[in-house]
């Protein structure tokens, strides 16, 4: 059912602004050389290429320094016009190009009587003919360009960061004690892509090498604007709306990927822009390029997305009281965590006794946040912790990463999965590893299947998609939302343009009618069960606005005189 309703929304490409690309573009390259100015100029980055760039300078001067041209002094005196022309402007000030001998004679100067009587071993003749091989030597070199390379090999070699040679960066990585899961298909080494720095971002204290990774993820993610999205908004337009591309069951917990067919030269920024991918919320170019999706005249887009829909959809599957509790009581998770981590010490900073299923406690606990430095830091470094533990890390792991001895690794390790969220685990060792181990699949939702001949090896991917794959939902809600408007007055006021994982996006007849319609009718779709004895209820509002960038949220079921107010401060 899904088909025709994508297959309608590529077709129907959304309003894009291409006069503010150029200015995205220009901002982009400023932040890269930013990005790059500041990583230079830190000390350990210039420790380690220190010894680098020498290397990379002597690789590339070995064959120069091989070719290289020396004076061959034994040549002594040569008789050719050239060499005679150079010895006599040499010894007497001259400025030939070419003498021959009997040119040589007529000049009648005294001082160049001994090159007539051919005394080739006088000293004079002998250091001029010495000069004209160091001439002569020099004049090769440079016309090879050797001088100019030996002189300044940092015009030829690319020395300091050089955030595009993966190889090194690796190397760098490890120099400065990071870890990798992953290992490089070619060189069998560790490899970091770009969801093992932003894990490692997460994950590590703060300090240098948090902040080398972040302005490293900001070049990653400007080499992307340059290359990949800019070019494609400019060759995917067609009368001011730009199309896309996606895949049904792109990705392997059968989620939706915005992939375009792989293409050789101009074409290759003419097959869509990726409609699942752009850049990340906290990019520093999220906002520009949100900017960039403008409404027609006469039209607003409107965006609704699932509050936490990967954090609801586990608690729901998992059935962990933890997970459904802190959903229902909106705690604060990072404090809950640093508890159940360092129990003592928060129990001894507040004078309060832990309990997690305490809302109360929970909050006292938040509150000393923002009077006591030490809560505060126990807060902050918990979430690189609790990042780690969601995506598999040991107590090895999590010693290393925050610098606590094995048995603190494993306490904190244990009080995670045991303490915290038992039914998480449960769910993952007695349902998911036992499911595929004995039939060699896992369902994932609507008759979906995950195959694995290897349980405990890709039990990371089984576990996360049999949850990341109910971002179906989203799909299933804009299908059923679609046939629902179809039948209603508004079937030409309605238009779909994108759907990401959590996320559909309309263009709306900027009318009052339209917009109640659409927010008394979409959200409910959104928001039903989708599981029986559904423990949790979906959430999802509408954000509208001229551009994806400038937005008011319109409450569930607003009455007209709420959405006009709040539009109210769109138009202002």
């Amino acid at each position: 059912p899904a088909i025709p309703v994508i297959a309608e929304m590529m077709m129907n490409g959304q309003a894009i602004d291409l006069s503010q690309v150029q200015a995205i573009l220009d901002t982009v390259t400023k932040l890269n050389d930013e990005c790059k100015s500041i990583i230079n100029d830190c000390p350990m980055v210039q420790a380690f290429h220190k010894q680098v760039d020498q290397a990379r300078i002597d690789k590339f001067l070995e064959p120069v320094l091989k070719a290289w041209k020396h004076p061959d002094y034994s040549k002594g005196y040569q008789s050719n016009p050239k060499m005679r022309a150079y010895v006599v402007n040499h010894m007497i000030g001259t400025e030939f190009d070419t003498l021959s001998d009997k040119q040589l004679k007529d000049l009648a100067n005294p001082l160049l009587q001994p090159l007539i009587d051919k005394q080739f071993d006088h000293p004079t003749i002998v250091a001029a003919c010495n000069a004209y091989h160091d001439a002569e030597a020099l004049r090769q070199n440079t016309e090879r360009n050797r001088v100019d390379k030996v002189n300044n090999p940092q015009n030829y070699v690319q020395i300091g960061f050089n955030p595009y040679n993966y190889q090194q960066l690796a190397k760098m990585w490890i120099n400065f004690g990071l870890e990798s899961d992953e290992v490089s298909k070619t060189t069998g080494e560790q490899s970091f892509s770009g969801t093992v720095l932003k894990s490692l971002a997460k994950t590590i204290p703060e300090g240098d090498v948090k902040s080398i990774i972040k302005l490293y993820l900001e070049i990653a993610e400007s080499k992307n604007m340059i290359t990949q999205y800019i070019p494609k908004y400019f060759g995917s337009t067609i009368n001011s709306r730009v199309f896309g591309s996606i895949r049904l069951m792109g990705t392997i917990s059968g989620r939706l990927s915005g992939k375009a067919a792989k293409m050789d030269g101009p074409e290759k920024h003419m097959t869509g822009i990726n409609l699942v991918t752009q850049p990340a919320s906290s990019s520093a170019f999220a906002k520009p390029v949100k900017k960039l999706f403008k409404a027609p005249k006469g039209k607003l887009l409107v965006q609704i997305d699932y509050s936490n829909l990967e954090g609801n959809v586990g608690a729901i599957l998992t059935h962990d009281e933890t997970s459904v509790r802190n959903l229902k009581q909106d705690f604060d998770t990072h404090v809950l965590h640093s508890a159940a981590y360092w129990t003592p010490e928060w129990e001894e900073l507040s004078g309060i006794k832990f309990d997690k299923t305490s809302l109360e406690v929970n909050k006292q606990y938040k509150a000393l946040c923002d009077t006591n430095p030490r809560a505060k830091t126990l807060r902050t470094n918990s979430k690189g912790v609790s990042f780690g533990l969601v995506y598999g890390a040991y107590p090895p792991k999590v010693a290393k990463s925050i610098g606590c001895s094995l048995a603190e690794a494993t306490t904190i390790f244990d009080n995670f999965h045991n303490l915290l969220y038992p039914g998480v685990t449960e769910y993952r060792e007695k349902y998911v590893m036992p499911q595929v181990a004995t039939h060699g699949w896992i369902h994932l939702n609507y008759g979906l299947k995950l195959f694995s001949d290897n349980a405990k090896k890709d039990i990371r991917t089984l576990n996360n998609s049999t949850m990341q794959g109910y971002s179906n939902v989203t799909q299933i809600s804009g299908v059923e939302f679609d046939r629902v408007y179809k039948q209603s007055q508004y079937v030409d006021d309605i238009k779909l343009i994108n759907i990401v994982h959590d996320c559909l996006y309309y263009e709306v007849t900027d009318d009052i009618n339209v917009i109640k319609y659409i927010n008394d009718t979409l959200p409910p779709i959104m928001c039903r069960p989708f599981v029986h004895d559904q423990a949790l209820t979906l959430k999802a509002e509408i954000d509208i606005g001229p551009n994806l960038a400038e937005t008011v949220t319109l409450p569930n079921n607003a009455d007209l005189a709420t959405i006009i107010d709040k539009l109210s401060t769109l138009k202002d």
